[in-house]
């Protein structure tokens, strides 16, 4: 329940900051505002080397663990943090700085933001790992309390802009950082030093989950990276906001996910971890179906009351991106009872193909039907994956296994 409400409360204000900064950014400005945290983001995910995962995985399993474990998360963070910071300035300067008023301080912010996130996304699955639901679920908190706070006190100013924005958006998850290093030092007295043993065994585990994450990712997010190339800044800030309402519906279904994956490693029982995926599959698909038909109803004023006018053609966009919602939903679910079995190759091979089917279908589709290109490319990507996904099931007997214990 502490997790549904935090998560709730997540939602709520990164919905709100959403429509902050689209009422106050515009289009353009929100395009940029956009494009940054996007880049930003990719780069965290192709930084993060799987350890995320295999920080829950081996927090959970050796809990002694855990002080070494956070060590090296520390350091990592620190050193790999400065160096992808180096590198996603060079790729923002390539695309969107040329539209900042502030480009410098655009530039100063990603390198200290990124270090500073890659610490947050290791050190939150870390307390995960240990069951410390309070400590992941207040970072939370803070992280989004802070930045709707710091952007309430920039609009004050008078002085709004993307830059600001984001420098608002770093602060934020730096003050979340320090919580959780002060949560996870409080009884590690032992000297903060890189362990080489658990590095290895880490990225041995995490290797196959970075990989698979980062084309996971990669099939969520590409789309933003193609209509900001392919299109302009304006139509990457509608595409933005359909994307946030993505989002907000898809963020409450990674609380299924995210609850049930040490669930799924504690527990090593077939029949228990097949009832979990099915009941989460099941509480998936009619939460969707339910949100699904409130947008359907209420979506086009919501955005034209919320984010306003110019906004009004994402309600369009979000609607070719429904399926695709459905289907990466659901195997989201089967993608951590995946993980929970040790990682198959069918967690790599899948989100793979599923790019390569985005990004093709992108580049065919987008010159004739512009924005929608990008949700029906996104609905097709998210398919092929769930389909991977059942095939891979059927072969190893799952559904059978399942009904035949059922009926026993």
């Amino acid at each position: 329940m502490q997790t549904l409400l935090t998560r709730g409360y997540s939602i709520l204000l990164g919905l709100f900051s959403t429509i902050i900064t689209a009422r106050f950014l515009g289009t353009d400005g929100r395009g940029i505002y956009a494009f940054i945290t996007t880049a930003a983001a990719f780069t965290l995910q192709f930084g993060n080397l799987g350890l995320h995962g295999s920080n829950i995985f081996f927090t959970g399993k050796y809990p002694n663990a855990f002080n070494k474990l956070f060590n090296n998360t520390l350091l990592l963070s620190l050193v790999l943090g400065s160096i992808l910071g180096l590198l996603t300035n060079l790729y923002v300067n390539e695309y969107v700085l040329r539209y900042c008023k502030y480009p410098y301080l655009v530039q100063c912010s990603i390198l200290f933001f990124i270090p500073v996130s890659l610490f947050n996304l290791l050190a939150q699955n870390l307390v995960l790992g240990r069951n410390d639901i309070f400590a992941f679920n207040f970072s939370e908190f803070i992280n989004k309390t802070v930045v709707i706070t710091l952007f309430a006190l920039i609009i004050i100013s008078g002085t709004v802009n993307a830059e600001l924005f984001f420098l608002a958006y770093t602060l934020s998850t730096l003050i979340s950082a320090i919580f959780l290093y002060t949560r996870a030092r409080k009884n590690n007295i032992s000297k903060i030093r890189f362990n080489k043993q658990i590095f290895k065994l880490s990225l041995r585990y995490g290797i196959k989950a970075y990989i698979s994450s980062l084309f996971s990712y990669a099939v969520i997010r590409t789309s933003m990276i193609i209509v900001a190339q392919k299109m302009s800044m304006n139509s990457v800030g509608i595409y933005s906001v359909s994307f946030a309402i993505f989002d907000v519906i898809y963020l409450m279904v990674t609380v299924f996910a995210t609850l049930i994956f040490p669930r799924l490693t504690s527990n090593n029982d077939k029949n228990f971890q097949k009832k979990l995926v099915y009941n989460n599959v099941f509480a998936v698909v009619i939460f969707l179906i339910f949100s699904f038909f409130c947008f359907l109803l209420f979506g086009e004023n919501l955005i034209f009351i919320a984010f306003g006018k110019q906004f009004v053609p994402a309600a369009n966009v979000f609607f070719y991106l429904m399926p695709g919602l459905l289907f990466l939903s659901i195997n989201t679910i089967f993608m951590n009872y995946f993980a929970a079995q040790g990682l198959p190759i069918v967690v790599i091979y899948s989100p793979a193909i599923a790019l390569c089917v985005l990004i093709t279908s992108m580049n065919l589709l987008i010159e004739k039907y512009g924005l929608s290109a990008a949700g029906i490319s996104f609905s097709l990507s998210s398919f092929s994956m769930f389909i991977i996904s059942i095939m891979y099931l059927i072969k190893i007997n799952f559904f059978k296994l399942y009904n035949d214990t059922k009926a026993i």
